[in-house]
């Protein structure tokens, strides 16, 4: 297996329920994807609510960060970031986790899954951070650490 990642700066969601920051996309390999680690932080002294979900149709992206290979000899990433949408992505589930993000610029997170089979992602499926309630979010850097 190998491990990959992906980051960027993600726009201020709206003050919409399940909108994302960030998703990351299985694009296709007949392997999963186990997610080992997510991070978030602020760029604004603005709260930030997320919540992470499952997403089964990605939506039309407009902005996407492909993975990239923590060692360079290993192949191509399945696994790609999608950042902005003209058409969000459709959420499937109760939340797997929630947190708050202080009005702090440089506040954040990290959700962490390097034990056990991780996070797991399943072809032509995703894994999304959402802002979960009716709060618009702030913009922040995001980034997933994940293995194929």
């Amino acid at each position: 297996m190998a491990f990959y990642e992906a980051s960027g700066l993600t726009i201020a969601p709206a003050a919409t329920i399940d909108l994302s920051y960030i998703n990351l996309w299985n694009s296709g390999t007949a392997d999963r994807l186990r997610v080992r680690e997510i991070g978030m932080t602020n760029t604004a002294a603005t709260a930030a609510k997320v919540g992470l979900k499952r997403t089964t149709a990605r939506g039309t992206n407009t902005t996407t960060v492909l993975g990239t290979a923590i060692d360079n000899s290993d192949a191509a990433a399945a696994g790609t970031l999608d950042l902005t949408w003209s058409v969000e992505s459709t959420k499937a589930g109760n939340y797997l986790r929630r947190a708050q993000i202080a009005s702090v610029i440089g506040a954040g997170l990290l959700w962490t899954w390097w034990n056990g089979p991780g996070l797991v992602v399943p072809t032509s499926a995703g894994i999304t951070l959402v802002v979960p309630t009716a709060v618009a979010g702030s913009a922040c850097e995001c980034w997933m650490v994940w293995e194929e």
